[in-house]
């Protein structure tokens, strides 16, 4: 096989892992995907002359054309996330440059392309299939590398053709597999990075309280007891706030519920309101928060809702994931600044906008089988109501008439969110905070589940405010038009 024939495969293969990675981690558009992989299954196959090449330049620039078009409708007009029309142009592009001829010295697009592809799929929420892909992406890449610069150097050297012994190939990548390997061991043994990435199966019903990175209500058989581990230490350079025991500590979100247990759905596509509208619309004074946290085996940064502005000060890697939560890559504990607005918007303004740009449905609506009391009881707390924004307001005052305690359900049985509405009418916040979601989602009003700390204790001496884990809490978002 002629050089240069083998390493527009490898490329190729390279941007079908990194397809594949995506795809396992966000999702993907359908009529999108499929038309990428066809494209880049045809690459590994046929590759068309210089001239048909140039033919299919006059259909790949439009189209790219229309994309970009599509992505400015998208930011301007409908005013949501921008990143599902750019992976699609990423994809376009992708298939344009597997389909040029193999003269075309195209090599570091291909790379580059299929890189940006596999570097997407880690904003989203990575498993096993993410993991398969991005092995043979390394595989693939070490080998595309080494076959690319033998290529280049015949070419310089003007060698028609090098034979490339297969003793060779395959030795490249088995030593890329054994660089992964090691580099894996040390990941999972190096003391100061946090195991919680790896699968530890079911989580055990605990009764100490604590940040997790779930909410259940399946816990029973005993109560909830206190934990005074410092977990964040906040200090307020502009001012400790008037109402710091109100301060909601924001970390995870969760948009779907088994009616046992909230998770996060693999393939959520963006579903944080722009910044803009946070920057705009939001318009209480800032808060600046000078936060120092310990870490967890949870990869979060927990701030006030909604972040207009933050700083990392030790060398970590703030970012959003698909969800609007806020994360970090760097090893040790984080340190950083941010900027919140203090207060949510007036209900003037929230009732206002009672129309407008909603998250899909299928992951804000969303709900398990339910009793039918549930679905009766959303309808008379809101039906005849005007806005959202009262609907909201109704159940949150009828959720305010059931009694709050730690001691947790004494059976299995009594643990269902159906014997806390109608018969036990008691519980802790995450029985709160999901019955919420529950009859607004019932209502037709798109809401998720968050968890994280609520308040903290001041320490006048210190000037800071030191959270515990005493302060674990789970509470609702719920969506507004142009708000977020």
């Amino acid at each position: 096989m002629k050089l240069r024939l083998l390493h527009r495969r490898l490329a190729v293969l390279m941007g079908l892992a990194a397809l594949l990675a995506f795809a396992g981690g966000a999702g993907a558009e359908p009529l999108a995907a499929v038309t990428a992989v066809l494209a880049l299954l045809l690459a590994l196959a046929w590759q068309p002359s210089r001239t048909l090449s140039a033919r299919l330049e006059r259909i790949w620039i439009p189209l790219a054309a229309l994309l970009v078009a599509r992505a400015l409708f998208h930011v301007f007009v409908v005013r949501d996330d921008v990143v599902v029309p750019v992976v699609d142009l990423l994809l376009l592009l992708l298939a344009a440059e597997a389909l040029r001829s193999l003269d075309a010295p195209n090599d570091t697009r291909l790379y580059s392309l299929s890189f940006a592809l596999l570097l997407a799929s880690t904003a989203y929420r990575p498993g096993v299939v993410f993991l398969l892909a991005f092995v043979a992406y390394v595989v693939l890449a070490l080998l595309a590398l080494t076959v690319g610069h033998v290529s280049r150097a015949a070419h310089r050297y003007g060698a028609r053709e090098v034979p490339l012994d297969r003793r060779l190939v395959w030795t490249t990548a088995g030593l890329s597999m054994v660089v992964l390997a090691v580099a894996a061991a040390v990941f999972v043994t190096f003391p100061r990075v946090a195991r919680g990435w790896a699968g530890r199966g079911e989580t055990l019903a605990t009764s100490i309280a604590g940040f997790s990175d779930q909410v259940s209500i399946g816990e029973h058989g005993s109560r909830i007891y206190g934990n005074p581990q410092i977990v964040l230490r906040v200090e307020f350079p502009g001012g400790l706030p008037a109402s710091y025991a109100n301060l909601h500590w924001r970390g995870r979100s969760y948009d779907r519920f088994d009616g046992a247990r909230w998770g996060r759905s693999r393939s959520l596509p963006p579903s944080g309101g722009p910044t803009r509208w946070y920057r705009e619309r939001w318009t209480a004074p800032r808060i600046e928060q000078r936060i120092y946290g310990a870490p967890l085996d949870v990869r979060v940064l927990f701030t006030l809702h909604p972040v207009v502005g933050a700083e990392p000060e030790n060398g970590i890697q703030p970012i959003f994931d698909n969800a609007g939560d806020f994360l970090y890559w760097g090893a040790g504990a984080p340190a950083y600044t941010a900027w919140s607005p203090g207060e949510i918007p007036a209900a003037e303004d929230l009732r206002a906008v009672d129309r407008g740009y909603t998250p899909p449905a299928r992951y804000f609506l969303q709900l398990p089988e339910l009793d039918v009391r549930v679905q009766a009881l959303a309808d008379s707390l809101t039906t005849g109501l005007p806005t959202r924004y009262d609907r909201v307001v109704s159940i949150q005052r009828h959720l305010r008439s059931l009694r709050y305690t730690l001691e947790l359900p004494a059976t299995a049985r009594e643990t269902s969110l159906e014997h806390f509405l109608f018969e036990r009418r008691a519980g802790h916040c995450e029985y709160f905070s999901t019955a919420m979601v529950v009859l607004l989602r019932a209502a037709g009003i798109e809401a998720r589940n968050v968890n994280g700390f609520l308040g903290g204790e001041w320490n006048e001496f210190g000037g800071y405010l030191a959270v515990t884990q005493n302060q674990a809490h789970s509470w609702v978002e719920v969506w507004f038009p142009e708000y977020g």
